[in-house]
């Protein structure tokens, strides 16, 4: 892609100053509130292609463990206003402090207060993410196997996702795309991910370390390239919807259809091995 080095330049640094922003805004309004945060996930992992980040497909992750309770707006008369004001002032102060910026990060804040009591989560590595705020206490990590039992359950569920995107596509055009992109994505990404710790002597907790370049290459290894390929165009099909600003239809169909393939093809991957 022409100039792509120079547009993951720009992104990091919009990631970089998304989170200055983040920090500033959420401990000036959440400080009695939040014992630590962190970013993780794709915008804060090493980039060697346009696999590892994109704009529109690609969320920058904050993690915020509350002092008490699970819910940072307990207190709030009006939570709602007080939400989409915040999400105003992060808009607005990153637009006015960063003009020059390729893109606004999409954000996904989330509380985990609640979620590190389920047997079922799998948390990062403190070395994996971007501290913010406060100390990160050491997590819990599951044995290898359990890992492998969590992913495996997970990768079962995609089933229902595949059956229901084909009749959902019929009659959508437009920003319809973009809605149901939104509902599969978070499913779409880790597919691949989670089918390597089934697949795969390497460790799990590594595997999920790793960018989408080097994810990409072990399914390729192993034998998968028709995942490996449709993960690929996924992402660069990401790539040019961004850059038509979502006004290419074309390109979301194609964000779709090979981001279904990539279920379809782990789904059936699954069946073979069980």
């Amino acid at each position: 892609m022409e100039n792509f080095t120079n547009y993951l330049k720009q992104a990091r640094k919009d990631i970089n100053h998304s989170l200055v922003v983040w920090t500033s805004l959420l401990t000036s309004e959440f400080s009695n509130k939040i014992k630590y945060m962190y970013a993780k996930g794709s915008a804060v992992k090493p980039w060697c292609t346009p696999l590892d980040y994109v704009p529109i497909l690609s969320d920058l992750d904050i993690h915020i463990m509350l002092k008490d309770g699970n819910n940072i707006f307990y207190d709030e008369p009006d939570p709602v206003k007080k939400s989409l004001e915040i999400s105003e002032k992060y808009e607005q102060t990153f637009t006015k402090e960063y003009s020059n910026a390729l893109h606004l990060p999409r954000t996904q804040l989330v509380t985990i207060n609640q979620l590190l009591t389920s047997t079922d989560y799998i948390p990062p590595r403190i070395k994996d993410v971007r501290i913010m705020y406060g100390e990160p206490c050491t997590p819990f990590f599951p044995e290898p196997h359990r890992i492998r039992e969590i992913d495996y359950n997970h990768l079962i569920k995609i089933k229902r996702t595949v059956e229901n995107i084909p009749m959902s596509l019929i009659d959508r055009s437009g920003l319809d795309y973009w809605t149901l992109i939104r509902k599969f994505n978070w499913q779409v990404s880790p597919t691949p991910v989670r089918l390597l710790t089934q697949v795969s002597d390497f460790v799990p907790e590594e595997i999920w370390s790793w960018n989408r370049t080097k994810i990409t290459t072990e399914i390729e290894n192993i034998g998968y390239k028709q995942i490996a390929a449709h993960y690929k165009q996924y992402y660069l099909s990401g790539w040019k919807a961004f850059f038509a600003e979502n006004r290419d239809n074309h390109a979301f169909r194609q964000i779709i259809y090979h981001g279904y393939k990539v279920l379809y093809l782990s789904l059936q991957v699954l069946q073979e091995i069980k």
